[in-house]
Order: C-alpha cells, then sequence, then structure tokens
C-alpha cells in the first residue's frame, strides 16, 4: 500500500480491481462487479468496461458513480431478492425481508433519480440458495415472481398495469400446473 500511495483498504480495493479487470479483459471477458467495487475510487478510476452490479442501492444514493458505467440493477430492497418472503407470515419460507409479486412487478429499471438512466443495461433478480433446500423450494421461491419480473423488465414503466398483470397471472399459473412447477398461490402485495 505505501509503495502504491494508498491510505485505506478501500483504496487498495480499487487498485486490486483495476488490475483484475484488465486480467480478464485480456483474456477477452467482460468484467462485471458488485457495487462495492466502487468504494474507493475516488481517487482511482475504474476502467470504463467494468459493469458494476448495483445490490444495495440505487439512484443517486451510491457513494461513487462514474456516469457512462454499464450498471446492473439488482437491488435488494427493490422486489428483485427471491429468498426472502412472498408475504409476511411465520409460515412463509424465506429470510431476510419480503419481496412481494407486487415489489417484484413494480421494479424499474431505469428508477428516477438513478445517475446516468443511459448507463443501465438491465435488471437481475436473485435467489441466493444457501437456505433453499430443494429444487421444489427453489421454484416456490421464484414463482410467480419472476413472471411479474420479467414482465416489470420487458415493458415502460407506462405501460404497466398491475391490476391487468393480476388478471393474466392465472394463464401463467395454468402453465406452471402443467409443467409440475411449485408456486406461491399467496396474496400478491
Amino acid at each position: 500500500m505505501k509503495k502504491e500511495g494508498l491510505v485505506t483498504e478501500n483504496e487498495l480495493q480499487a487498485w486490486v480491481t483495476v488490475r483484475m479487470v484488465a486480467m480478464l479483459e485480456s483474456r477477452g471477458k467482460i468484467p462485471i462487479g458488485w457495487d462495492e467495487v466502487l468504494d474507493g475510487t475516488e481517487h482511482l478510476k475504474l476502467p470504463d468496461s467494468l459493469v458494476v452490479q448495483s445490490w444495495r442501492s440505487t439512484g443517486d444514493n451510491r457513494k461513487v458513480f462514474q456516469p457512462g458505467h454499464p450498471e446492473i440493477l439488482s437491488p435488494r430492497l427493490g422486489g428483485c431478492y427471491f429468498d426472502y418472503k412472498n408475504c409476511d407470515s411465520p409460515l412463509e419460507p424465506g429470510r431476510l425481508g419480503i419481496t412481494t409479486v407486487k415489489s417484484s412487478y413494480g421494479f424499474n429499471p431505469h428508477p428516477a433519480g438513478a445517475c446516468s438512466v443511459t448507463s443501465v443495461i438491465g435488471g437481475e433478480c436473485a435467489l441466493w440458495t444457501e437456505a433453499v433446500t430443494s429444487a421444489k423450494l427453489a421454484e416456490y421461491m421464484l414463482f410467480p415472481r419472476l413472471c411479474a419480473f420479467s414482465e416489470a423488465l420487458w415493458l415502460d414503466d407506462s405501460c404497466k398495469d398491475f391490476s391487468r398483470f393480476s388478471s393474466v397471472l392465472a394463464t401463467h399459473k395454468k402453465r406452471l400446473t402443467k409443467m409440475d412447477i411449485l408456486f406461491y398461490q399467496g396474496k400478491l402485495e
């Protein structure tokens, strides 16, 4: 750290990230890093090609963001975490929080206040499986929230209509049933 003039551990992380990006790019790979890669970049600019996977927050409350950096949004409080419970019930599987079908439908990859809408290249939902003990439980945790999230990515916010989506959800559920996929059948919001 002394040799490189680095003062904090975050600056060390940024220094390592810059080198990792160069290594990946030399092998023809596209580097993606969780938004922690932004920590410590006040004095060391990240390579423009690094895609930032934003999970901690979105919009202008991020500590550091370099305009034009490609970004994938997957905020833990934005309807994207499917390891959270479907509803607020002690009987519902899941942990740490609640992601309803409606909150997944409400996800917007271009949120108001985002630093640079043109830099957002998409969104991602996550099902962290440390506490998912079977494939059937994974299905239950994914559906129908995945149906809602998919439509949230496909449609512009001005075209979204949760009432319409709720009514066509019956069609999705018939397909899921035919495919023997277990899915959550409780309240949507």
